[in-house]
């Protein structure tokens, strides 16, 4: 059954536009963010990844780095709690071969219907939405092939600039490195490597427009990093795991 919370962000993805999500990615800090976390979704790819699922595809930012940078065999599927953004990425890549099927899943509730067992896995700034996360990821994990890798990330409870998750329109929910840690071994995931490279406010990548102050923010953001070192108070933790 479906919680008060949980209904909400349902209804709030399924009325956001496309474009309008689309365009909040467009600031050229959002968009250095946006690279590192395609680089991280290129650099965990397996040597074998010929099965793809991208979940929460929204306006297809990942599904084209995965188009990009996949095998030539490479077979890709897609699902997103939105049909306005599924719909809005089946037109998008129409005539993409790798592209296999794309579809309206609600992972916190609904079964993922597809047959096949995936190499590769990645659910970017998804599980938040999801009380249950934690089962989450263990459904996840029967729909990994064996050594099949997924990619995930969870907002980090101690950030340094941590905001009220709530705003009204939707709710997420926050976890720590060791509470990852400790889940994933408990489910059976193994080689587990949690990063993380943003630390600075949200707002603030959302405002930069500028190139120069974007390019001050990365770089702020670097020397924090340096200092920190990988998951020392992020904003957000990128997971990489297998089965």
């Amino acid at each position: 059954m479906e919680t008060h919370s949980q209904n909400r962000n349902k209804k709030f993805w399924e009325n956001l536009q496309p474009e309008k999500y689309e365009e909040a990615w467009k600031h050229s800090a959002k968009q250095m963010l946006s690279a590192r976390e395609l680089d991280l979704v290129t650099s965990t790819f397996p040597v074998k990844h010929q099965w793809i699922l991208d979940i929460g595809i929204g306006t297809g930012r990942i599904l084209k780095r995965l188009i990009r940078d996949s095998s030539d065999a490479a077979s890709i599927r897609g699902i997103d709690i939105s049909p306005n953004m599924v719909a809005y990425c089946r037109e998008k890549y129409a005539g993409q071969t790798k592209i296999r099927e794309l579809v309206v899943c609600d992972i916190s509730s609904d079964h993922i219907s597809f047959q096949e067992k995936f190499d590769y896995i990645t659910a970017i700034r998804v599980l938040k939405y999801s009380q249950n996360w934690k089962e989450t990821l263990e459904k996840l994990r029967c729909i990994l092939a064996p050594e099949g890798i997924l990619l995930f990330s969870m907002p980090n409870m101690y950030s340094i600039s941590r905001w009220e998750p709530f705003h009204g329109r939707y709710h997420w929910q926050c976890t720590s490195p060791r509470e990852l840690q400790n889940t994933l071994e408990n489910i059976g995931y193994r080689n587990i490597s949690i990063c993380g490279f943003s630390r600075l406010p949200e707002a603030w990548y959302r405002t930069s427009k500028n190139i120069t102050l974007s390019t001050m923010l990365l770089g702020a953001e670097n020397i924090l990093s340096f200092c920190l070192g990988r998951t020392f108070l992020t904003r957000e933790l990128f997971v990489r795991c297998e089965k």
